[in-house]
């Protein structure tokens, strides 16, 4: 779980294709709870903005979009998330996260 947390503008961040990947998720689905926790943040009054769309290119070259989310929006998405290997890596990118 090196290079689990990146600085972006002075925060810590992690993408969605680590989250799949150390969670054994599919980064499709990642990306469908994602869309579904934004739905439902923007349908409130909240002001919180927990992920951030980008874009990256695949082996192929082909360009996917992924989310960058700072500490609430890993919180967020991790509370769907269960069993001993998602408690191991909540506690590890919440770890990474505040150490930063």
């Amino acid at each position: 779980m090196n290079n689990l947390v990146t600085i972006v503008n002075g925060e810590a961040t992690v993408t969605s294709r680590q989250v799949a990947d150390n969670f054994w998720k599919r980064h499709g689905h990642v990306i469908d709870s994602i869309e579904k926790h934004m739905k439902h943040l923007s349908s409130t009054d909240s002001s919180v903005q927990c992920f951030y769309e980008a874009k990256y290119w695949d082996t192929t070259g082909k360009i996917n979009k992924e989310f960058i989310m700072n500490r609430d929006g890993v919180s967020l998405l991790n509370m769907g998330f269960q069993g001993a290997k998602a408690l191991y890596v909540i506690i590890e990118i919440d770890n990474s996260l505040i150490s930063i």
